[in-house]
């Protein structure tokens, strides 16, 4: 008998057995006892059997799939976790979205700096519009020098004023009043005026000047001016280009004074967005809070502005501006991310 030949033992098939390409034959095969899979089968090509695979367990996905070409899977994403970074809205995107409150969450992202930059070029554009409109009006009534002859002769020097006589005028809404013989006004004088239906105030007395633009405040000593002497002849004569540069640092001080009141008023709603998050039942970073009240500022600051600018007969009382002004931050604070929603910008 053949050692080869077995009827049900061992038997060893031919190494290489093939109609189409390569096969190699499995090392072992009987009828009853151990069998070894083929480490490799393939009709035409490469398969391998994945490590990981069952059907309650652990499953690995493959790093690379793809129909016809290379696929990532991202590196962190997941409903409850870290997030990838992602970028702060810039200075134009910042105007838009804060017309709109759902897009306050996006700008709870949006830098510090960037933000106050937006503030400073908004007040800086719509103050510098309003002012030269300002003198527009006075080239057209004739320039400064004529106007001036309305007034009685009044002088200031070491920081006090004073006038020959009180010197009162309204006309529409807007009134002038200028005397020596009260010391110093303040916001309750222009309160009262503002219910009467005035938006142009302009109050001067011995000590100080106030004024209401634009249905903002402003308040200012004689003493801060620097030593800074003129006559009612002084400003007639120099109303050339002294009265110019007068006019420039005038609007220099009322431009950053009217940056100092927007964010301070943007304080103010700080402290009502808080009781509004509390309100809300949310936990919300207070820096998102004041980012809220800046924005939510600017769109009633805007309108309110360029109508003042335009020859119309229309004016936003101040109790309606500061309505607006809630409602919008009210809804604004509503969509901002509370603190356990964290993410990285960049």
């Amino acid at each position: 008998m053949d050692n080869n030949e077995f009827n049900s033992g061992y038997q060893q098939m031919p190494p290489y057995q093939d109609n189409a390409g390569y096969q190699q034959a499995p090392p072992y095969q009987n009828n009853g006892d151990y069998q070894q899979v083929p480490n490799y089968q393939n009709n035409g090509g490469y398969q391998q059997t994945p490590n990981y695979q069952n059907n309650g367990g652990y499953q690995q996905a493959p790093i690379y799939q793809n129909n016809g070409g290379y696929q990532q899977m991202p590196n962190y994403q997941n409903n409850m976790g870290y997030q990838q970074p992602v970028k702060a809205p810039n200075i134009f995107k910042q105007f838009a979205f804060s017309f709109v409150p759902p897009k306050y969450k996006d700008l709870a992202r949006a830098k510090v700096g960037s933000m106050i930059w937006l503030i400073i070029l908004l007040v800086f554009l719509l103050t510098g519009f309003g002012f030269l409109s300002m003198l527009a009006g006075y080239v057209l009534t004739g320039g400064v020098s004529e106007m001036l002859d309305l007034f009685p002769y009044f002088e200031l020097s070491d920081g006090e004023f004073s006038i020959d006589e009180t010197f009162y005028v309204e006309e529409e809404d807007v009134v002038i009043y200028m005397t020596d013989e009260i010391d110093e006004f303040d916001y309750y004088d222009v309160e009262s005026l503002m219910d009467e239906g005035f938006t142009d105030i302009m109050l001067v007395g011995r000590y100080n000047i106030c004024l209401y633009e634009d249905y903002e405040y402003q308040e200012m000593y004689f003493d801060e001016f620097g030593g800074l002497s003129f006559t009612k002849d002084d400003l007639q004569k120099w109303t050339g280009p002294f009265i110019w540069v007068f006019m420039l640092i005038m609007y220099v001080i009322w431009f950053v004074l009217r940056v100092f009141w927007y964010f301070l008023c943007a304080g103010v709603y700080l402290l009502i967005g808080m009781l509004l998050a509390l309100i809300y039942g949310k936990k919300i970073d207070a820096g998102h809070i004041f980012k809220a009240a800046v924005f939510a500022k600017i769109p009633m600051f805007v309108l309110v502005s360029l109508f003042n600018m335009l020859p119309l007969e229309v004016s936003f009382p101040g109790f309606l501006r500061v309505l607006a002004t809630l409602i919008l931050f009210g809804f604004g604070v509503w969509f901002l991310p509370q603190k356990s929603q964290q993410y990285r910008q960049y």
